[in-house]
């Protein structure tokens, strides 16, 4: 009873119904994560969109549809597609397997074939065996089929190595659903703003926005660094935008650098870092009243149709001279002479101590004497970061399924015996029977065979009745 279940439970898994419901599922909600934004890639757009939509944000949280590829709905289509594809796929290897088997075991006595042939097609009367058989040759080889001849039984076949298209198929597309899916549970994205000629380290500290899968096991530690920012970028072709030149290090071991935009991410091992979007990097550097450096920083401003917006970024300073702490605001805003940056500085107790609207190179004094100055306007890149063994094996298996339909739709296996001898209704004539060993259920095949060994035949036969002319 057990073993009856399992066997039933076996054959519903490895349906070809349950595998084309399970693939219109997995394409359903793929075409869903790419409508509803997903939160490693915008954070920003995800809070936007639920603000937009509250009655569809309900029903999307509630799936997961916002980290659509790592939901466990979206786990579960692709696990039991996986089982169900793996479970075709052995099906078919072990057909492959009996038909290699069967092919080696040598040629269908001719009994057999006069007994079983599926297609009977009437000899000329011009033809006499010898030149019959030579035109089924003839008719074989322009199918492409390799053509061999025992005992006056001619068999004609496919390559050897076709039937495994199939097979080879089946195992890519099932391999490709567990390595998605394991993919998606040890995968990392996020996204961190890097400015130009600074070095930030790959940890999760340095990310403004993080997904994590449950099985990832930590970041590189790279480092992440800007060389070089072009906002207005030209590969000989196309206007890229805004494009950094972005170098990993190991220490300060260059591992690889590489100018990335919009479909070129960088790619090292299992990182690729990918161009998300830009903006400005004011650095403002301060020094005490007696003119002693207290060093220098790089703030990230958005921007917004080229242009700075109101995004606020903060800094605090503890001066030596009097060992006071004070809070800075610091805004960009646009200004025809190039963007401006206006700093408040505010005592812990939230109290406005100072303020002033600077232009590069301009200071703002504070009343203890330190001074503040908004020394240069920088660039920054927010690069999406994602940590992903998988991908390079996604696309192996691609192609590897690929080449494996391809051939299982261009050559399949195809395998027919042929025999020329007498015909059983009428004394003297000759008939060629065919039997197909491999092929018959497609009907356009056993019809090509059909025609083909009938014009083949025919063509002989006007041939030798024109030589007979001549003569």
């Amino acid at each position: 009873m057990i073993i009856a279940s399992f066997r039933g439970l076996i054959k519903k898994m490895r349906s070809r119904r349950l595998a084309v419901w399970l693939l219109a599922a997995s394409a359903a909600w793929s075409f869903l994560g790419t409508v509803v934004p997903q939160t490693g890639r915008d954070a920003a757009g995800v809070h936007a969109w639920a603000l937009e939509h509250p009655i569809l944000e309900s029903v999307v949280d509630l799936f997961g549809l916002h980290h659509a590829f790592r939901a466990p709905i979206f786990l579960a289509v692709v696990a039991v597609l996986a089982v169900s594809t793996s479970l075709c796929a052995w099906e078919r290897t072990a057909w492959a397997a009996r038909t290699l088997s069967r092919t080696r075991a040598g040629v269908v006595p001719r009994a057999a074939i006069e007994q079983y042939a599926h297609i009977a097609i009437p000899v000329p009367s011009s033809l006499d065996q010898g030149a019959a058989e030579d035109a089924v040759r003839v008719a074989l080889r322009r199918m492409r089929l390799r053509v061999s001849s025992v005992d006056g039984v001619i068999e004609g076949g496919s390559r050897r190595w076709s039937v495994f298209g199939s097979p080879v198929f089946h195992w890519a597309l099932a391999l490709l659903m567990i390595v998605i899916g394991m993919g998606q549970l040890t995968r990392s994205e996020g996204l961190m703003g890097v400015p130009e000629k600074e070095i930030v380290l790959d940890t999760a500290e340095a990310y403004g926005v993080l997904t994590e899968g449950p099985w990832f096991t930590g970041h590189s530690g790279y480092g992440i660094g800007i060389t070089e920012f072009e906002r207005y970028y030209n590969d000989g072709t196309v206007d890229r935008g805004a494009s950094p030149v972005v170098t990993l290090y190991d220490g300060d071991l260059a591992l690889v650098s590489q100018r990335i935009y919009p479909n070129q991410p960088l790619r090292y091992k299992a990182m690729m870092i990918h161009m998300n979007e830009w903006g400005y990097a004011p650095e403002v550097g301060s020094t005490t009243a007696a003119g002693e450096s207290l060093g220098s920083l790089k703030m990230i401003v958005d921007v917004e149709d080229g242009m700075p917006r109101s995004t606020t970024s903060g800094f605090d300073i503890t001066s030596p001279t009097d060992g006071s702490t004070l809070e800075f605001s610091a805004t960009l805003i646009a200004d025809e002479d190039g963007p401006q940056l206006e700093l408040i500085g505010s005592d812990l107790n939230g109290a406005e101590v100072a303020r002033a609207l600077l232009g590069v190179g301009e200071e703002l004094t504070l009343p203890n004497g330190d001074r503040v100055e908004y020394q240069e306007l920088h660039y920054y890149a927010r690069l999406s970061v994602v940590h992903d063994w998988s991908v390079s094996f996604i696309y192996l298996l691609f192609i590897l399924g690929l080449a494996g339909v391809s051939v299982a739709v261009l050559d399949p296996h195809r395998r027919i015996a042929v025999v020329v001898g007498e015909s059983q209704d009428e004394p003297r004539a000759l008939v060629v029977r065919v039997l197909i060993r491999h092929g018959r259920r497609s009907a356009l095949f056993v019809e090509r065979v059909k025609e083909v060994i009938d014009s083949t035949l025919s063509a002989a036969a006007e041939d030798i009745s024109t030589e007979r002319d001549r003569s």
